[in-house]
């Protein structure tokens, strides 16, 4: 556990900041180069005071040019996920559209988040590996809530292997991507919230029929191939998506560097293959009442970059929901939204086949699941969001291993589990008096496993003047341990599963202000912190018999800072830099896991030009390093990199992209011993008809 004075420091620093943000107004939403269309789109007032077009829980690419009275009643926000009805938020709230992730030649959601504010990801890129970690202020993915329209996506695993692999999630049909800090989200989505909510929207069907498409060729074995097609016909709506990605990842490498190659000395088992299948439609009886059903499936086959093995890893998940929205009574203050879902995770993951040894886990983690959740505003200066999710999740294992070393003797075993959960949840925003407003959140959860707890929120913004305001959000939490580590022993690492395993508990919590002083730049700034006991990991037995279990390692504390700006400099030339500094404490001695290769310094430079179809976007990448060694002993050199993306038009149609990554052609070590290659390019084309 933290000592008293560890916890003290925690609690001493989050006063200490809020105190601070009374006196200092800093900076910016995460956008990642804004556009000239969006800058000449409706401000975010404007559409506070009239229903808008589009659905978002963050705030608008472009800021306002003008800023409304404070007295002034925001009628219905219709944001898919929130049903939100109030315009401003007492916890952190970004959004990054189809474009920015365009700009950014993202491949798959862990390229698109990489580098926003509060995130460190290691396994976007090559040679990366998802045991390399990805970390959402301080939170691993999985103490986070991984949304496709509102929809759990995640599913309740815990073990390396079960956790949810970014890179998997390709961005073809991709609308928008929402994230939104704990507090109202732990509330709202989950008590295990503890970084933040990450909620991914698909495209819904253009009002003009509309065929796109994309085909790009580059190094390593590197191909993508997208597709979509999407419009509307009378009341309904309707669109399909695919994309397909691949890459060989045979490049050079250092002697020593996990995964190399002997002979050749290249990297091995690195190759690469996603795919992703979308659609969705969308019936509107009328102005007030709309049905959707929308379904997503992700395959992935790959190799794992992990202890020099050749272990493979194929994947497939199915996640599909049917959503009715209702208007209730005559006016635009109260919508009801029933969503029934269904969630199949499927992966294996098997080792070498040897006359005497092969090693295999076979999961499925099934999800069934409700919601309702109606949003009213009771009064002009009071909303009320309230409902109930229901998730029933059903879970086998099949687990084989004959490898002779005594850490795998005799594993295994066939699981067959389910777990129940059932929350209850309110979210009361009220305007005190014009510019300040306090949140207060409740969740009460009943778990078939771990029982009965409560988990309250709090919140407050205050806008000091409309180009300012100063927030803080606290919540406390509970992550319940997957039925993965809990019943089913793992192959590859041989770890035994634990059954008594407790639950995470602890606080978390934010403090920041935002800073808006014109419509050519913002800025935003937020302190970060939680406090979780009891986390799960993993421990060696005392029994000589050389294995480990899952186990509850003690109490993790982490804090830091995130701070986002941008800058429109003209209608052509725009800039942004995001940074992330993130600490974390834990007792000494303790199993760190992939908790060391968490850098405690992230940032990204952006600088973009656009003009009548040309696109140019540079962004510089730094990471300070991470921790080669469980005891902290070593740590990896830090490194910079330059990434250049542009898209060159060719007609009205069509254009030409291309993507040249870490220009400099410098080798660096991402984390202990995986590599990455010098300079790589893709090459394609783009169109839309």
């Amino acid at each position: 556990m933290l000592s008293i004075q560890d916890k003290y420091s925690v609690y001493k620093n989050f006063s200490y900041a809020f105190s601070l943000s009374l006196l200092i107004a800093g900076p910016t939403t995460a956008e990642v180069i804004a556009t000239r269309d969006t800058l000449l789109g409706p401000s975010h007032a404007a559409r506070d005071l009239s229903p808008p077009s589009e659905q978002t829980i963050a705030q608008a690419s472009a800021p306002p040019p003008a800023q409304p009275s404070r007295d002034e009643t925001p009628t219905l926000d219709e944001t898919l996920v929130e049903g939100e009805l109030t315009r401003r938020r007492s916890t952190p709230v970004y959004t990054i559209n189809e474009a920015e992730i365009r700009q950014k030649g993202a491949q798959n959601l862990a390229d698109a988040l990489r580098g926003l504010p509060g995130f460190a990801i290691n396994d976007a890129g090559r040679g990366a590996d998802f045991h390399n970690g990805s970390y959402y202020r301080g939170a691993a993915i999985g103490q986070n809530a991984l949304l496709v329209n509102g929809r759990l996506v995640k599913t309740g695993l815990n073990s390396s292997h079960g956790a949810t692999d970014l890179n998997s999630i390709p961005v073809e049909g991709i609308k928008r991507i929402e994230l939104l800090g704990p507090g109202a989200g732990t509330t709202l989505y989950g008590s295990e919230v503890i970084g933040g909510v990450i909620n991914v929207i698909t495209e819904e069907g253009p009002k003009i029929p509309t065929l796109r498409s994309a085909i790009e060729y580059g190094s390593y074995g590197e191909s993508n191939y997208r597709a979509g097609y999407g419009g509307t016909d009378g009341k309904t709506s309707y669109n399909l998506g695919y994309q397909s990605y691949g890459a060989t990842n045979d490049f050079l490498v250092p002697f020593g560097s996990t995964n190399r190659d002997s002979l050749t000395g290249r990297l091995m088992n690195a190759d690469l293959y996603t795919a992703s299948y979308q659609g969705s439609f969308t019936y509107r009886f009328d102005d007030r009442n709309t049905l959707t059903f929308d379904a997503l499936k992700t395959l992935s086959r790959k190799g794992l970059v992990i202890g020099d093995s050749k272990d493979r890893l194929n994947r497939d998940a199915l996640n599909t929901g049917l959503t009715w929205r209702t208007e209730l009574g005559e006016g635009k203050d109260s919508v009801l939204t029933t969503t029934l879902s269904y969630l199949d995770d499927y992966f294996s993951t098997y080792g070498p086949i040897r006359p005497t040894f092969f090693k295999s886990t076979d999961l499925s983690s099934k999800f069934y699941m409700a919601r309702v959740d109606h949003t009213w505003r009771t009064s002009p200066g009071n909303t009320l969001q309230w409902g109930v999710d229901v998730k029933h999740n059903t879970f086998t294992s099949d687990t084989k291993n004959s490898s002779p070393n005594p850490t795998f003797a005799n594993l295994s075993q066939f699981t067959d589990a389910s777990i129940t959960n059932v929350g209850l949840f309110a979210l009361d925003t009220w305007r005190i008096v014009s510019g300040v407003q306090l949140d207060f959140g409740l969740r009460q959860t009943f778990d078939s496993k771990f029982g009965n707890y409560l988990n309250p929120s709090i919140g407050a913004r205050w806008d000091i003047v409309p180009e300012v305001a100063l927030r803080a959000s606290f919540a406390t939490v509970q992550r319940n341990p997957g039925p993965d580590v809990l019943f089913a022993p793992d192959a590859a690492e041989g770890f035994l599963p634990n059954p008594d395993l407790k639950a995470e508990r602890g606080t978390t919590y934010n403090v920041g202000f935002d800073f808006q002083p014109s419509r050519s730049w913002s800025a935003q700034v937020t302190y970060f912190g939680s406090l979780i006991s009891d986390r799960i990991g993993n421990e060696a037995l005392n029994d000589g018999s050389g294995q480990s279990r899952r186990a509850n390692i003690g109490a993790v504390g982490t804090n830091g800072v995130e701070v986002g700006l941008r800058w429109q400099v003209s209608p052509q030339w725009s800039t942004f830099l995001n940074y992330t500094y993130t600490k974390v404490k834990i007792e000494p001695g303790r199993f760190l896991g992939t908790l060391r290769f968490l850098p405690e310094s992230v940032a990204l430079l952006g600088i973009g030009y656009q003009n009548e179809g040309l696109e140019v976007n540079t962004f510089v990448n730094f990471n300070s390093g991470a921790a080669r060694t469980n005891d902290l002993g070593s740590y990896t050199p830090g490194y910079t990199t330059v990434d250049l993306r542009a898209a060159i038009p060719l007609n009205r149609a069509l254009a030409l992209t291309v993507y040249l990554a870490n220009l400099a052609d410098t080798q660096y070590e991402r984390v202990n011993t995986f590599y990455t290659p010098g300079i790589t390019y893709r090459l394609g084309l783009q169109a839309g008809f």
